[in-house]
């Protein structure tokens, strides 16, 4: 069995333990569940996605517990433990990068990095199908992958709670995820979650929302924007190689500060000893559009909009980092949820939003008029 800060102890398949010795998911003992390294924010400690993974992979375990999932069983089990070993390192931070350079997001790299290594005959020894393993990671097995890749899944009743645990955000839970773990069901083809308490979902609902208001605050903002413009400058000089996305947040940000490249080495710099850079701009854009959605989460154009900020207002490249996109807080609720009664329950909706942040080098002073005109002409704010 294993000692976990949420649920004290759980047993772990033993079937499961050759999984527990490769070095895809070895990696993940130095590898924050944290995108943003956590010797960079206050509380300096954060879970790995080692104990997240082993999580994950105890609440399928519950779920799959059901008929409604016998056949699909070993599998899900399987994939709940491996389901982030493409993730690269600072995660969501480096994700545009990968995509990018790789062509393919870290739930896509999963599948190459199953064939390609000792994995695959792992997952066949102990009675599993790679494949299945692959799909039910990408979503692509459906009904059953959306427990683990959908809108309320095994992943997501995890991770924000451990992650607000760990980071001292929270003192307490306020829902217990083993409870709805053990909700699933199948139901015309559908995946369900019945006899639910609504309290449950509300109090899954808050915890979400606790994580997403500090990964959009200043504090953690800040460090994410940091690590971007030295990701971006990095690519810019072809510093994004294939074996850097198999790195560890640790490895990542040495290999950052080895570069040789003074923009970057100044920037690792500045955050190894918190000199953060400031906040000078924020602007939300409720419902954007589909147009400027697009242009909002295309990493390429900011790392543009960063230098062409910077040749504007006359300031070195690396003292900017402006940072765009949409709220990953955002979900479209599709999994139907019933309680004991059969009564629906209905999950608060969570309006879509752009965001814009701009970040600066302390020592750099430009009025928030002067950026929104910058920005306006660059139509990043035309709506």
């Amino acid at each position: 069995s294993f000692i976990d800060r949420i649920f004290f102890s759980f047993d772990f398949h033993q079937i499961l333990e050759p999984l527990l010795h490769t070095k895809e998911l070895q990696r993940f003992h130095h590898f924050s569940l944290s995108a943003v390294p956590p010797w960079l924010l206050p509380s300096g400690t954060f879970a790995s996605r080692f104990e997240h993974s082993l999580a994950v992979c105890h609440l399928a375990d519950i779920a799959t517990r059901h008929p409604d999932f016998a056949e699909i069983r070993t599998d899900m089990l399987i994939a709940s433990l491996l389901h982030d070993i493409g993730t690269p390192p600072f995660a969501h931070v480096s994700d545009p990068f990968q995509y990018r350079i790789m062509d393919h997001t870290h739930e896509e790299a999963t599948g190459p990095m199953i064939r390609r290594s000792d994995i695959s005959p792992i997952i066949q020894s102990i009675g599993g199908n790679p494949e299945r393993v692959v799909k039910l990671i990408s979503g692509a097995l459906l009904p059953y992958s959306d427990m683990l890749a959908g809108t309320i899944d095994v992943d997501n009743l995890d991770n924000s709670l451990r992650w607000n645990l760990s980071g001292g955000i929270i003192s307490t839970a306020e829902y217990d995820s083993q409870l709805i773990a053990a909700c699933y069901r199948i139901k015309n083809n559908t995946l369900t979650m019945e006899g639910v308490d609504s309290s449950w979902m509300s109090g899954w609902e808050r915890d979400r929302q606790t994580a997403y208001e500090y990964v959009y605050s200043d504090v953690n903002m800040s460090p994410a924007a940091m690590i971007t413009r030295a990701l971006s400058i990095a690519e810019k000089h072809s510093l994004l190689t294939d074996d850097f996305f198999d790195m560890t947040d640790m490895g990542a940000m040495q290999y950052l500060e080895k570069s040789r490249i003074p923009e970057i080495t100044s920037l690792v710099e500045e955050m190894n000893l918190w000199n953060m850079y400031t906040l000078a701009y924020k602007q939300t854009i409720v419902s954007p559009s589909m147009n400027t959605a697009s242009l909002l989460k295309s990493h390429h154009g900011t790392a543009e909009l960063s230098d062409s900020f910077a040749t504007h207002f006359h300031i070195p490249t690396r003292h900017v980092s402006i940072v765009t996109g949409t709220s990953k807080a955002y979900k479209d609720h599709t999994i139907p949820i019933s309680d004991s009664f059969e009564k629906p329950i209905r999950l608060s909706a969570i309006e879509n939003h752009g965001y814009v942040y701009v970040y600066l080098h302390p020592s750099i002073n430009i009025s928030e008029q002067s950026i929104r005109t910058f920005l306006t002409s660059s139509e990043v704010l035309s709506e």
